[in-house]
């Protein structure tokens, strides 16, 4: 059976499918293929392409502190353990204080956190194309259009929401450490259909995404839709501006 890229819509006669495009980055423990990513275009999302990151970096050093302090509080961090070591570009860590900081080069870049903040979502568009497809054979779904332009070739923008937890506890089982995936239930699957939106959860964290231009027509829609499950857990819901949006040292949450 013949391939068509899912970005660039090459055929497997027009370019190679040889190697293995990681739907969430392996750096993250990401297991998952999908096998419509030709070799070209599965390569541009690990390369800087004039940036100071890949988007796949930005998405690991997003989600690697998350995955440290919640692997160090259960005592799964060091030799042999589940995040044997912390290796991080734009973070200095300080185990004994238990400490993660930006380096210094990045504190005073004044456009470090828009140049960073666009590649981490432009990686989460990227995982979501990609593991719809891989799941349900959508990724080429016309509605994701534009979507799809913004991850892989840098046009326009879209947001990337974060809902913000109460102070307490994080729940997160050692699988969605160790093996992160996107899900397609139902109520994701409705929202997605019905209002343009697609909801996730990773490393403990969740996250809203609109799907199309319009997304302001249904955002209120959303919201009210999304709170029905969420009241009483979180206290809003943001645009992530700036890394720090995102509770990644979970400073809001019991260690």
């Amino acid at each position: 059976m013949s391939k068509i890229c899912i970005w660039c819509n090459k055929s497997d006669k027009e370019t190679c499918f040889d190697k293995e495009a990681h739907t969430i980055p392996q750096s993250l423990g990401g297991k998952n293929i999908c096998i419509e990513v030709c070799d070209i275009c599965n390569e541009y999302f690990g390369n800087r392409n004039d940036y100071n990151f890949p988007i796949e970096i930005a998405l690991k050093e997003t989600f690697n502190p998350t995955r440290f302090l919640i692997n160090y509080s259960s005592g799964e961090f060091g030799k042999g353990k589940t995040l044997p070591r912390f290796k991080s570009e734009i973070f200095d860590l300080n185990i004994a204080k238990r400490e993660i900081i930006y380096k210094k080069r990045f504190r005073l870049d004044i456009n470090f956190q828009n140049n960073f903040v666009r590649l981490f979502k432009r990686g989460i568009y990227k995982v979501f194309i990609e593991e719809i497809q891989r799941q349900l054979c959508r990724g080429f779904d016309i509605n994701f259009r534009d979507i799809k332009d913004f991850a892989r070739y840098d046009i326009g923008d879209f947001p990337v929401f974060y809902w913000r937890f109460k102070r307490g506890a994080i729940f997160v089982t050692p699988k969605e450490i160790t093996d992160p995936k996107f899900y397609f239930v139902e109520t994701q699957l409705k929202m997605i259909d019905e209002i343009g939106f697609y909801e996730f959860r990773l490393f403990g964290h969740f996250f809203g995404i609109p799907l199309t231009k319009n997304y302001n027509t249904n955002f209120d829609q959303y919201f009210n839709r999304a709170m029905i499950y969420k009241n009483g857990f979180f206290t809003n819901l943001v645009m992530i501006k700036e890394i720090n949006d995102i509770d990644i040292f979970l400073n809001r949450v019991n260690n």
